[in-house]
């Protein structure tokens, strides 16, 4: 078999997607833009800004709650429009959002500097050069490519790694959050809220500038194929994470308008920071503050960092980059080239200057809000061609929320078009956007001869996985069971060939009509296994049988469920195919152990289990293909 599907592996749980989701919308503009948010609208008219914004983007990451749930491939947005707009469609989509992620990844080689500055005066030093005005100094290079060589390492060591350093810097910068919001509400002066709303105009320009602090909850679906959790959790903790950021910036709104006078914010470079300082009455408590900012820029960079591998990883493993972006290190599992190449450009992107970056950035955004119109429009598709693909995350209303997500995301691309007062930068901002698209096209171009070599079923199932046969798109659900069979019979561990073996049964009953998916199960062996058959795979795999029914298998996820009725109906079961069906509900236990359980299995008695049901799957795949 040619090309062996390459797939990344689940470890992350639920408080490390909330932590990379969060970590990347917060960031460090909540300690450089609230004193300017304050003043144009004024705080509780920034804090409806925020609102409002919230609902725009709220619309959007509807869209992807539910895509997300019902199809999780790493690199989710590619997977998304290839079903609905195909691979010419995929590749826009995903070209398109490398752009923001790399943006932002190369502008916090800058923002970290400022950081340090902030914290010791007189750090610049060692005058380069002059960009755009901008003076490019030694010390802020080396700070910004140690930054940089720090989160490349950090995602080099593969996604448990970097999971673990985004939730503890999380974790750091929630506290600071607490230490200034706590103590700021308490000691507060309501008088400094005064006026609660400057006027609509000024409310309505912070409303344009809020959307894009949501910016991160789409890192979500590129990480989706190593998300350790049920389907349907993955929807909700994007709908979470834009809730928790809405929060988050709401209280940082409050507590500035409380602490500082209004009259004095215009000029502050740092009014969080300042804000801080003041509730405590001491300049060491902003400097705490602006630690926790840093803490905010490693948790946007890690996180963007992840979201670019991962895009870049999907687009290579679907014929669209060169294959070398497919390649898994084989102890971290992490895309080695891709970590090394988006290094090599966080690590330059000091020497260009802070204007520069900013130019990068706001080309960027405008990347984003494209990715978005892109992703609501396959919504909109993917619901009206496929009706009945399970969705473990539903939206209702779904045309409603499509349409009001496409109207939300063309209204933010209008702003960046010529004639709007937040236009990009001419020539410089466009031109961005012009040689990355340029760009774009070469690639396409000389990716073409590749992709005509692999025919558009191979390519769905490349990209897709185990969806393609579900949407059939992947070619007949036979020829993605039997590529998935051929897989697992080169895989020499228990886990690895349970794993790809169910995949290639998940191709042969998906399609069979049923309330759930062990019905589905049930139902597909009531119609495609003989009960001579049957008779024949438990004859055969007697002793793999007996270990699977020897002891009660227990569901992972702590729901005090057991195999304990499939083990008494097997006894019971009057024929051999009603004692299959009973045999492959403890299989199915064992499978969700394996993809939706706490932890992958490790012990002597789970090892033992996925090998006992891995030949067991092989036989009733083998008898269909």
């Amino acid at each position: 078999m040619s090309d062996p599907p390459v797939n990344l592996r689940k470890l992350l749980g639920r408080g490390d997607v909330l932590a990379i989701a969060f970590g990347a919308m917060v960031g460090w503009s909540w300690v450089v833009l609230a004193g300017e948010m304050v003043v144009r609208a004024g705080a509780i008219g920034s804090i409806l800004a925020f609102g409002a914004g919230a609902v725009m983007v709220w619309l959007v990451g509807l869209t992807y709650a539910e895509l997300s749930s019902a199809l999780s491939r790493a690199g989710g947005e590619i997977s998304f429009t290839f079903v609905a707009m195909g691979a010419g469609g995929g590749f826009v989509c995903g070209w398109t959002l490398v752009l923001a992620y790399v943006a932002v990844c190369a502008f916090e080689a800058v923002a970290l500097p400022t950081v340090v500055s902030y914290l010791a005066p007189g750090f610049d030093a060692g005058s380069l050069y002059v960009v755009a005005g901008w003076e490019v100094h030694a010390s802020w290079v080396l700070v910004g490519v140690a930054g940089a060589l720090v989160i490349g390492v950090v995602n080099y060591r593969g996604i448990r790694f970097a999971a673990f350093a985004q939730r503890l810097a999380v974790g750091s910068l929630l506290l600071v959050g607490l230490a200034f919001f706590l103590p700021g509400a308490a000691r507060g002066d309501t008088a400094n809220l005064a006026p609660w709303i400057t006027d609509w105009e000024g409310v309505l320009q912070v409303v344009i500038m809020t959307p894009f602090l949501y910016v991160g909850f789409d890192v979500i679906p590129q990480l989706a194929e190593e998300i350790d959790v049920p389907f349907r959790t993955i929807g909700r903790i994007i709908v979470l994470s834009i809730l928790m950021a809405l929060g988050w910036y709401a209280l940082v709104q409050w507590t500035v308008g409380l602490s500082l006078d209004p009259a004095t914010l215009p000029g502050r470079a740092l009014p969080t920071a300042d804000a801080m300082s003041a509730v405590y009455g001491s300049p060491w408590a902003g400097r705490v503050l602006v630690v926790g900012g840093a803490f905010g820029i490693l948790t946007s960079w890690n996180a963007f960092f992840l979201g670019a591998s991962r895009l870049l990883f999907a687009m290579a493993r679907g014929g669209m980059l060169p294959a070398v972006f497919a390649r898994l290190h084989p102890r971290y599992g992490s895309p080695v080239a891709v970590v090394v190449v988006l290094t090599g450009i966080t690590v330059v992107a000091p020497f260009f200057g802070r204007p520069a970056l900013v130019w990068l950035v706001d080309a960027g955004s405008l990347a984003t809000v494209v990715g978005y119109l892109l992703v609501a429009v396959a919504f909109l598709i993917i619901r009206r061609r496929h009706p009945d693909l399970p969705r473990p995350y539903r939206v209702a209303a779904p045309r409603l929320v499509g349409w009001l997500a496409v109207a939300a995301t063309v209204f933010f691309i209008l702003l960046y078009l010529p004639g709007s007062p937040s236009a990009l930068v001419w020539p410089e901002e466009w031109a961005i956007v012009l040689l990355w698209a340029g760009l774009g096209v070469a690639l396409a171009a000389g990716m073409r001869r590749r992709e005509a070599s692999i025919d558009r079923g191979r390519q769905a199932r490349l990209i897709l996985g185990e969806y393609a046969g579900l949407l059939g798109l992947g070619g007949e659900a036979t020829m993605v069971a039997r590529e998935w069979l051929e897989s697992g019979d080169e895989r020499f561990a228990p886990i690895d060939q349970l794993t790809d073996y169910w995949r290639a049964f998940n191709n042969l009953y998906s399609p069979v009509t049923g309330p759930s998916e062990p019905q589905r199960i049930l139902n597909f062996l009531a119609l495609h296994v003989p009960e001579e058959t049957a008779t024949t795979i438990l004859q055969d795999r007697e002793g793999e049988a007996r270990y699977l029914l020897s002891v009660p298998v227990v569901d992972m996820r702590g729901n005090g469920r057991d195999t304990a009725d499939c083990i008494e109906k097997f006894d019971d079961a009057g024929n051999s195919l009603e004692k299959l069906q009973q045999l492959f509900r403890v299989i199915y236990q064992v499978r969700c152990n394996l993809e939706h359980g706490q932890k992958s299995p490790t012990d002597d008695r789970d090892v033992r289990l996925c090998q006992a049901a891995g030949p067991i799957v092989a036989d009733v795949v083998r008898i269909n293909t």
